[in-house]
């Protein structure tokens, strides 16, 4: 690790269960929210080598442990850095003091009539040594410096380390700081020789929990870190260093108006490929201003001409470049903010190689369609169209531009066609154009770009993916012959235009998400998960939700999608015993689908919020859950029979067995955001547990509706400041229910 790269290095509700007293989630014993993750830098590593990194987010004090998931990366926590505002006048003249005086010493190793040594004495003379301390110089931390990596070890930093550590004072008081990245974690990194290559999760732990996944990415290229100050233009002349020779991995940061040039060694013929991480990174940023990362990138040849530029990749919207250098020499590759925005959060990993782009087109897990077949080229008009059976699916390219696929296939009179192109949502540069043509060729319908609404996750809550892959489900007019047409819509082509056909009657299936991903739940207690069902082609029925191979001791209560309901939320509960470290789960869906049982994994995601309206669920690698806490004499458990049936306008009684119990003065119960209508009316304590009584108002839902009801237990803390709070105790394992009509006059508590 070279030192620039080593300094680089370091420059840089959970709702969770049970109502016993004994029992209440970390959150709920230290009054901390839990832990928030925004980004990772370096966000990645190669293979055998031992570095630091940098994780910031929010509410991360005292934490204690670094979760990696998969194999072969061990990592450890170091220091935690507060959140700072700005440097007070006087820590500002100090940090210029200790600046300068490295700097002086750097002077005078300088050639005496260099330019830079030129502009460093007009600089020291301008400014000033500053007076001398009575004491030694004041340490990061010491009551002097606030702790911050920028400001440490000072007097050993590099002379370029010392010119960006002097820009970053200038800047330092027109950033805007942000509390939800402004906290930060030293953490010590070591990666296996044999470590897998690829992306991984890294999750901290606090006293409060486990934070939320940020990602971070083994590789097996040597890595290097972009050697600030690289912008194109700078107030000092630096001396040139080596460029650098590929294949080569160099991490970096982009900060407000930052440009950031890197330069590399090519020979004529040379096929480069430079391609970004970013957006893969951190897809997700903590507050909607300043939004997106949006990375792109110029390259430059030795002579100083552009010659190549991108802004994304297909859909993905971190660029890729792919160049046969022309004469050797040194070129220059520069990675900015499309609109000169930055952050701490906007981190990227620039890979410099000459890797091929993946041409292959996967089929999907989980496929119900038979095995693709090779498309057959010479079908570009209708008489030469391929032939096709429904349901078919077919791998083919748009192998030169201009080239047109046709296929051709029998229909009746109403029968409804689904098709659709599966390419640049695999990478693929293909830019797919679909057409139906019926038996007089002329166009029944066609799509460019597919605009995906899925359920609670489309425009209602903010949500809509804009897809670039063409779909059609168009019912046919007439018995006869139709022709699916698949071509570039830009009239693009080559071989690596490639893509995958499906031509089919609607297939009814679904897809599941789990958020959050991180769940904190204490020894025999509840933490509450959102299932949302993603509903393809025409599928409305119920679906059963259970853990896959479950660790022993845990379980989901409420586990069921009623029909034609797109997400409900339920509780898993675990084990009476604490588990660390974080323990993968799995959740599944069940669904009888045409007489076809269906199996569905949920994928972990988390729910976020951008631009203060449009919500994404990000996802993630795994679900892990840490369960930590006191252990209670038994589980909270509820005694009425569930179902609850709920009369409209009527009440039903719920009776909770909880051993030892212990319930503070002043605890409260409270149903989170129920269905409008329904209301918890009473609550009291009995010897077994406590009862608590719903009602259901004539604006509740209709008759035979179904949910899961979340209740909460609450109790008044002191604040602080001479008053009180609410702080939450836990929640109830999720409690089923139905609407039902009327009932006769019986009790609804079960015997």
């Amino acid at each position: 690790m070279s030192p620039a790269y080593a300094h680089q290095c370091l420059a840089v509700c959970c709702l969770a269960a049970a109502l016993l007293l004994p029992c209440f989630p970390a959150s709920a014993q230290t009054g901390r929210p839990a832990p928030r993750a925004g980004y990772a830098f370096p966000a990645g590593g190669q293979q055998g080598e031992t570095f630091n990194i940098l994780v910031g987010g929010q509410y991360l004090q005292g934490v204690t442990e670094v979760h990696v998931t998969g194999t072969g990366v061990g990592a450890a926590v170091v220091r935690h850095f507060r959140a700072i505002r700005n440097l007070q006048a006087e820590q500002r003249r100090e940090l210029m003091r200790q600046l300068n005086a490295a700097l002086s010493r750097h002077l005078d190793r300088l050639p005496p009539e260099s330019p830079l040594a030129r502009q460093l004495r007009n600089q020291l003379a301008t400014r000033g040594k500053g007076p001398a301390p009575a004491a030694g110089p004041l340490e990061a931390g010491d009551g002097g410096l606030p702790p911050h990596p920028l400001f440490e070890n000072i007097a050993d930093k590099s002379l370029k380390e010392l010119l960006h550590l002097y820009l970053e004072i200038a800047n330092f008081r027109r950033r805007q700081p942000n509390a939800q990245i402004g906290e930060m974690v030293l953490v010590a990194v070591a990666v296996a020789q044999d470590a897998e290559p690829g992306e991984r999760e890294l999750r901290l732990v606090t006293p409060a929990g486990l934070s939320n996944p940020v990602r971070f990415q083994v590789g097996t290229l040597p890595e290097t870190g972009e050697g600030e100050p690289n912008d194109p233009v700078l107030p000092f002349p630096l001396p040139e260093e080596p460029p650098l020779e590929i294949p080569m991995v160099v991490n970096g940061q982009i900060m407000p108006g930052d440009v950031d040039r890197i330069r590399f060694h090519a020979v004529p013929g040379q096929r480069v490929r430079l391609s970004v991480s970013a957006r893969t990174l951190v897809p997700f940023m903590a507050d909607a201003v300043p939004g997106w990362f949006q990375p792109t990138l110029r390259l430059f040849d030795p002579s100083g001409r552009e010659v190549a530029y991108a802004d994304d990749n297909g859909d993905s919207p971190d660029p890729v470049i792919l160049h046969q250098a022309a004469a050797e020499g040194v070129y220059e590759v520069e990675i900015r903010d499309a609109v000169y925005r930055g952050r701490e959060d906007f981190v990227y990993r620039l890979s410099l190689g000459s890797s091929p782009s993946e041409t292959a087109i996967r089929t999907p897990p989980g496929d119900q369609m038979p095995q693709p077949t090779a498309e057959t080229e010479g079908n570009d008009t209708l008489p030469e169209a391929q032939v096709v059976a429904l349901p078919a699916t077919v791998g083919g390219c748009v192998g030169f531009p201009g080239d047109i696929d046709l296929f051709r296939f029998e229909g009746r009179a109403g029968q409804v066609v689904v098709a659709e192109v599966s390419a640049r949502s695999e990478h693929s540069p293909l830019d797919a154009l679909l057409r139906l043509r019926n038996g007089a060729g002329e166009t029944v319908a066609w799509s460019d770009d597919e605009m995906e609404k899925r359920g609670p996750l489309h425009v209602g809550l903010g949500l809509a993916t804009q897809g670039a892959d063409p779909r059609l489900e168009v019912p046919l007019p007439a018995d006869g012959t139709y022709w699916i047409e698949v071509s570039d819509a830009r009239r693009h082509g080559g071989p690596d235009h490639v893509y995958r056909l499906r031509v089919s009657e609607p297939v009814p299936d679904f897809s599941l998400y789990v958020t959050p991903s991180s769940l904190t739940i204490p020894p025999g207690g509840d933490a509450v998960v959102t299932v949302h069902a993603v509903r393809k082609e025409g599928f409305s029925g119920p679906i059963d939700v259970s853990l896959k191979n479950p660790p022993k001791g845990f379980e989901v209560r409420g586990g069921r999608i009623p029909a034609d309901r797109d997400s409900v939320r339920m509780t898993v509960s675990a084990p009476l015993r604490p588990a660390s470290p974080p323990l993968a789960i799995a959740l599944e869906g069940s669904a009888l689908v045409q007489g076809q049982l269906l199996q569905r994994e949920a994928s972990p995601s988390d729910d976020v919020m951008q631009a203060f309206l449009y919500r994404h669920l990000v996802p993630a690698q795994a679900l892990l859950a840490v369960v930590r806490g006191r252990v209670p004499k038994g589980r909270v458990r509820l005694a009425t029979e569930t179902p609850v049936c709920l009369p409209s306008g009527g009440k039903a009684e719920l009776e909770v067995l909880a051993p030892g119990l212990v319930l503070p003065e002043g605890t409260r119960l409270q149903l989170n955001a129920p269905p409008e209508g329904i209301v918890l009316e009473a609550f009291e304590r009995t010897p077994q547990g406590a009862r608590f009584r719903l009602s259901a108002g004539e604006d509740a839902p209709p008759t035979g509706f179904e949910d899961n009801l979340i209740v909460e237990a609450w109790r008044p803390v002191p604040d602080g400041k001479g008053g009180e709070k609410d702080a939450l105790l836990g929640v109830l394992p999720a409690i089923p229910f139905r609407m039902v009509g009327s009932l006769p006059d019986q009790p609804v508590l079960a015997p």
